[in-house]
């Protein structure tokens, strides 16, 4: 298997610490990767030219980080936490939040290279709001955190870590 990544995108980060985290990363080759480069190449692994992007043995490609997260987790049979039923529609909603925070995180991000007088106050505004609010919700969830690692827990990870290198004034500590 090949992760196509870039070293700043907190997307391939949550894979790649998944990667680790299984110790699946002598299956797993990291090819680094541009993605505003443009590349015919890249364009047939994903047709959205977007990282990451995990290629499979068999020329298949399998993209969006909560995807490929989905592959990994379950690709050795040994998932990192099995979720009961009565369980799984939480865990899943707790995985969403911390990926729609890093999305809000990302388009932020993205607003802010843009020239100043082209920025919206209104989306900067309401994608912190979104960070603000996802962090209150997890401060609750976290204190019901097991020992055992999953997928939200390395979700959540990226995110601070992003938050840390990206959106320092949010000061979330």
């Amino acid at each position: 298997m090949k992760l196509y990544y870039n070293n700043t995108s907190p997307f391939a980060r949550k894979n790649r610490i998944l990667i680790l985290e299984k110790s699946i990363f002598v299956d797993v080759e990291l090819v680094k990767l541009d993605p505003y480069k443009g590349s015919k190449s890249f364009d047939q692994k994903n047709p959205l030219n977007k990282i990451p992007v995990l290629e499979l043995e068999n020329d298949q490609f399998i993209y969006d980080s909560m995807v490929i997260s989905s592959y990994l987790d379950e690709v050795d049979g040994k998932p990192l936490r099995a979720y009961d039923k009565e369980n799984y529609f939480r865990f899943k909603t707790q995985e969403a939040l911390a990926n729609g925070m890093i999305e809000a995180a990302y388009n932020s991000t993205m607003e802010l290279k843009r020239p100043a007088d082209h920025q919206s106050t209104y989306w900067l505004a309401r994608w912190e709001h979104a960070i603000i609010k996802g962090l209150s919700s997890f401060e609750l969830i976290a204190k019901g955190f097991e020992v055992e690692i999953d997928r939200t827990q390395i979700d959540l990870a990226a995110c601070l870590g992003y938050l840390d290198f990206r959106m320092k004034k949010l000061d979330w500590r």
